[in-house]
C-alpha cells in the first residue's frame, strides 16, 4: 500500500489550457489593471484640479518694486496733488488743487506736457476766472472744477487709446520690442504682444460754466453721479455750503450740452464749526448724505436726500474711539469703493473705517449714526496718504516714514508692505498715491527735506492681488459689513452692484448643511432602521420580496425633483398646516404605540382563532396613519391656541404669546426619551417579578400602563421645564436661544425652511439606510435566531437582544452611508 509520504511529486497535469482562455485571462488582467490605475489617476486628477482652483485663495498679495526715479520738477515741493495713471501703466498725470496738471511717462518720469485744466478767457463766466478747486472721480474719468467766480464746470480727465497705422509709425519705433514704451507727440507708444503700436494720450474736456447763485470762489467740492445726473457739493470762500443737482440737456441741433441746476443751501455751520475750513467734504453713495470732517476729528453729517430741506442730523468726533491719543489730528480721509465707508487716517498711524449704522431714532428723525466698525492699522508713523482701488476693497496707505501698506478694507488685514526709494531716506513722507485701474500697479510720490531744500521720489510697484477678501477671519469669523448694525456671519454669492462687499462667511453654509443633515437623519434613521427590522424579522418573506425592491427604487429619485416638490408642493402645504404638523410629530408615534398595546391586549384565544393573525399586523399598522392624521388635524388648532396665542406666525414674529410653546416643542422629544428610560429603569425590574401565570392580556395591560406612565410623565415634565425657562426670561424665538427676550432676533416663518429640507431629504436617504440595514440584519446566521427562540425568547426579544447587537456594525455602516449622502445633498 502506498503511504502518503511515498509520493513526493504531484501527478503531472495532462491537459492544456486553451489559447482562448489564456488570452481572455491576459486581457482581463490588463483591463482590471488599467481600470484600477485609471480610477486612481482620475481621483488624483480631480484632487489636483480642485487644488489648482483653490490655490489662488491661499496665495498672498505681492508688491514688488518696479522703478524709482525723481519726479517732474513741477511736483517737487508743491502742495497736495492727485495722481492718475492709465490702465496700461504707461502714462501718469498729477493734478494740483488749482487745476495745474503735469503728464509724465511712468517708465522714467519724463515730462510729456503741463498746463491748466481750464484756461481763463472769454468762454468763462467772467474773463480770467481761474480754478480754485478740483474733484476727480475714481472711475470713468469724471471731473468737476470750481472756479473763482463761484461757477463750476463738469468734464472728463483721462487717457485715450489709439492704434497707429503702419505708415504712421516712425522709423525709430518700427522695431520697438514688445512691452517697451517710447514717447511720441506728448503721449506714450507701447508695442503690444500682437505687434501693434498703441498710443496713449491725455484727454481733457470740460463743459461750459454752470452758473450758480453764489459769486464767492469755490474752495472745496465733491460730486457723485446719479441716474438723474451729477450731484455736486461745494463750499465757498465765505463759508457757505451748498448742494447742486444737475440735469443734463442736450441741444442736438446746436451740438451743445447745458445743465438745469437745482441748488440747496445748507443751514449755516454751527458756531463752534464756523471760521475753520474742514479737511474733507464728501457725498456718500448716490448723494444721500454730505459729510464735513475737520482735522481735529469733528464731523457734521447733513441729510441731503431732499434738496427742498437739507438738515443737519449728526455731530460726532471721529477721533473719540477707545485708545485714542489726546491731541491727535486727522491727516488723511478717503471714501472706500462705493462711497459708504469713510477711511480715516490720523497722526498716530491708525486707520479706521466708519459707516452709517442703524440706531434708535434721534431727535432729528434720523435712524442712523456714523459708527467705528473697522481698524485697518494700529499705532505707528502718521498716515499721510490714502489710495482706494476702483475694482475691489483694497486700500493703499502711505506713512510719514515712506512706508506703504496694502490693506484689505473689509477685514483690515495687511496684504503687503513696501518702502519708497531704497528705504534709507529719513523723514520721507508719502504725499500722494494711486492704484492702477486694473489693480496691477501702485504709484507713490514721497517728499523729504534735506538741508532746507525739498526733494521728491516717485516709486512704482508691480501689484498682484489674488483674492484678498478670502481669509480665515472672513470665512469663519464674524465680519462687520456695510449696512449691517453689527458683525455677523453672512454669505452673499452675488450682488446687484460692483461696489458691494463680497460676503464669504462659510458659517451659514456649514451650519445650514449640518442643520438640514441633522433633521434629515432625525427623520430618516428611525424610519429606515425600524422598517429594516420589521421586514427582515417580522414580515412574511413573500411580502418582503415585493416591498424591499420598491423601497430601493426610491433611491433613484433625483434630489432635484425632490427639491422641486418640496418648494412648490410641500412647503406651501406645511405653511398652512404648521400647527397640525407639530401635533402630528407627537401624535403619530403615540398613536402607533397605543395601537400596538391594544393589539397585544387581544385575548390569546381570539388570536389563535383569527386566521392569519400575524399577517394582519402590517395592515393594522397602516390603519394607524389615517387615525393619527385625523387626530392631528383636530388637535392642531387647539395646540396653536393654547401654546402660541392663537397665531403661530405672529408668535414667531414676537407679536404675541410667551416662549412656553416654543420650549414645549423643543423639549418634548428629549424629555420623552428620558421619561421612557427612567420608567423602564424603575418599572422593568418590578415587571420581571410578576406572577408567571399572567395571561397575554394582563401582561399587555401592564405594558400599556407603563406606556401611559411615560406619556403622563413626559407631558408634565415638559410643561414644568418650559414654564421654568419662560419664567426665567428665556425665549426660544430667533436663530438662537436668547435671554432676556430680544425681539430683534425674532423671525417670521420662512416657507422654505430647514424642517422642510430635512423632511424631503429624509426620503432620499431612507432607501440607502434601509437597504444596507436590511442586508445586515438578514446576514445574521439563522442558528442564532433558532437558538434564541428555542430558549423561550419571543421574536421581539430575539430581535432586540440577539439580531440587532450582532448586526450593529452593518447598521452603523448604513447610518454613515446615509449621513454621507445627506451631507452631500444638503451642502
Amino acid at each position: 500500500m502506498e503511504t502518503p509520504t511515498a509520493r513526493t511529486h504531484a501527478r503531472p497535469r495532462r491537459g492544456r489550457t486553451r489559447t482562448g482562455v489564456r488570452l481572455a485571462d491576459v486581457a482581463a488582467r490588463w483591463v482590471i489593471t488599467v481600470g484600477g490605475v485609471g480610477t486612481i489617476a482620475a481621483v488624483c486628477t480631480v484632487f489636483f484640479f480642485l487644488l489648482w482652483e483653490v490655490w489662488p485663495l491661499l496665495a498672498g498679495t505681492s508688491l514688488r518694486p518696479k522703478a524709482s526715479y525723481v519726479p517732474p520738477q513741477e511736483l517737487v515741493g508743491q502742495g497736495a496733488v492727485r495722481l492718475v495713471v492709465d490702465e496700461y501703466q504707461t502714462m501718469g498725470l498729477a493734478v494740483e488743487p488749482d487745476g495745474r496738471w503735469t503728464s509724465f511717462a511712468l517708465r522714467d518720469g519724463k515730462v510729456l506736457g503741463h498746463g491748466a485744466l481750464i484756461e481763463g478767457g472769454p468762454d468763462s463766466s467772467q474773463p480770467g476766472a481761474s480754478i480754485t478747486a478740483v474733484a476727480l472721480a475714481g472711475t470713468g474719468g469724471g471731473a468737476v472744477a470750481g472756479l473763482s467766480d463761484g461757477s463750476i464746470r463738469l468734464g472728463k480727465v483721462g487717457f485715450v487709446s489709439s492704434f497707429l497705422a503702419s505708415a504712421d509709425v516712425p522709423a525709430e519705433l518700427a522695431d520697438l520690442p514688445v512691452g517697451e514704451t517710447a514717447v511720441l507727440d506728448g503721449g506714450v507708444v507701447e508695442r503690444t504682444p500682437e505687434g501693434q503700436h498703441r498710443l496713449k494720450k491725455l484727454s481733457i474736456t470740460f463743459s461750459d460754466p454752470v452758473q450758480v447763485e453764489s459769486s464767492a470762489a469755490v474752495v472745496m467740492l465733491d460730486y457723485v453721479t446719479r441716474p438723474t445726473g451729477p450731484m455736486v457739493a461745494l463750499m465757498t470762500a465765505d463759508g457757505r455750503v451748498a448742494v447742486e443737482a444737475l440735469r443734463e440737456k442736450r441741444d442736438l441741433m446746436a451740438g451743445k450740452t447745458t445743465y438745469q441746476v437745482t441748488r440747496a443751501e445748507l443751514p449755516a455751520l454751527p458756531g463752534d464749526f464756523a471760521g475753520e475750513r474742514p479737511l474733507f467734504l464728501g457725498l456718500t453713495g448716490l448723494g444721500d448724505n454730505l459729510l464735513l470732517v475737520w482735522a481735529d476729528g469733528r464731523m457734521l453729517r447733513y441729510d441731503v436726500r431732499s434738496l427742498s430741506g437739507p438738515r443737519l442730523v449728526e455731530k460726532s468726533n471721529l477721533l473719540a474711539y477707545p485708545g485714542a491719543v489726546a491731541g491727535t489730528r486727522i491727516t488723511a480721509v478717503r471714501f472706500e469703493l462705493g462711497r459708504t465707508t469713510l477711511m480715516v487716517g490720523d497722526g498716530t498711524g491708525r486707520i479706521h473705517g466708519w459707516f452709517l449704522v442703524e440706531t434708535p431714532q434721534n431727535s432729528d428723525g434720523d435712524r442712523h449714526a456714523m459708527t467705528l466698525t473697522r481698524r485697518l492699522a494700529e499705532a505707528g508713523p502718521a498716515v499721510t496718504a490714502l489710495a482706494i482701488s476702483a475694482r475691489q476693497r483694497i486700500v493703499a496707505a502711505g506713512f510719514a516714514d515712506g512706508s506703504v501698506r496694502i490693506i484689505q478694507g473689509t477685514t483690515g488685514e495687511t496684504l503687503a508692505r513696501g518702502v519708497v526709494g531704497d528705504g534709507k531716506q529719513a523723514h520721507a513722507a508719502v504725499a500722494a498715491m494711486v492704484i492702477s485701474p486694473k489693480d496691477d500697479g501702485l504709484l507713490a510720490l514721497a517728499r523729504s527735506g534735506h538741508d532746507g531744500a525739498d526733494s521728491a521720489t516717485m516709486q512704482r510697484w508691480s501689484l498682484q492681488v489674488t483674492h484678498p477678501e478670502a481669509t480665515l477671519r472672513s470665512l469663519f469669523g464674524a465680519v462687520w459689513y456695510e449696512k449691517y448694525d453689527k458683525p455677523g456671519h453672512i454669505w452673499q454669492s452675488s450682488a446687484g452692484t460692483d461696489d458691494a462687499e463680497p460676503k464669504l462667511g462659510m458659517m451659514p453654509l456649514v451650519f445650514g448643511t449640518l442643520k438640514a443633515t441633522f433633521y434629515s437623519m432625525l427623520f430618516a434613521v428611525p424610519l429606515a432602521l425600524l422598517a429594516a427590522v420589521y421586514t427582515s424579522e417580522f414580515l412574511h418573506p413573500n411580502v418582503r420580496a415585493r416591498i424591499k425592491p420598491t423601497i430601493e427604487l426610491m433611491a433613484s429619485l433625483p434630489s432635484v425633483v425632490l427639491g422641486f416638490l418640496a418648494a412648490l408642493v410641500i412647503a406651501p402645504y406645511a405653511e398652512r398646516m404648521l400647527p397640525t404638523l407639530l401635533a402630528a410629530g407627537v401624535l403619530a408615534p403615540v398613536t402607533l404605540v397605543v395601537a400596538s398595546c391594544l393589539w397585544q391586549m387581544l385575548p390569546h384565544g381570539v388570536m389563535m382563532r383569527l386566521p392569519g393573525a400575524e399577517s394582519w399586523r402590517f395592515g393594522m399598522i397602516c390603519l394607524t396613519l389615517p387615525v393619527a392624521v385625523a387626530m392631528s388635524a383636530a388637535a392642531g388648532p387647539v395646540v396653536e391656541r393654547m401654546l402660541f396665542g392663537g397665531n403661530i406666525r405672529l408668535w414667531l414674529d414676537g407679536q404675541g404669546g410667551t416662549g412656553l410653546g416654543g420650549w414645549v416643542v423643543l423639549l418634548l422629544p428629549g424629555v420623552g426619551v428620558l421619561s421612557a428610560l427612567g420608567v423602564g429603569w424603575l418599572v422593568n425590574p418590578w415587571i420581571r417579578h410578576l406572577p408567571s401565570d399572567w395571561d397575554r392580556s394582563r401582561c399587555a395591560m401592564a405594558n400599556g400602563g407603563k406606556v401611559l406612565a411615560i406619556l403622563v410623565l413626559a407631558g408634565v415634565a415638559t410643561l414644568l421645564a418650559a414654564w421654568c425657562l419662560t419664567a426665567a426670561g428665556l425665549d426660544p424665538r430667533g436663530p438662537w436661544v436668547i435671554g432676556p427676550v430680544d425681539w430683534s432676533l425674532a423671525q417670521t416663518y420662512v416657507q422654505r425652511n430647514a424642517l422642510i429640507v430635512g423632511f424631503v431629504m429624509g426620503f432620499a436617504i431612507i432607501p440607502i439606510i434601509y437597504t444596507i440595514a436590511d442586508d445586515a440584519l438578514t446576514a445574521v446566521p439563522e442558528h442564532l435566531r433558532s437558538a434564541s427562540l428555542g430558549a423561550g425568547a419571543t421574536p421581539w426579544q430575539t430581535t432586540v437582544r440577539i439580531i440587532i447587537p450582532t448586526a450593529t456594525s452593518g447598521l452603523f455602516s448604513a447610518i454613515m452611508v446615509g449621513l454621507g449622502r445627506a451631507v452631500g445633498e444638503t451642502m
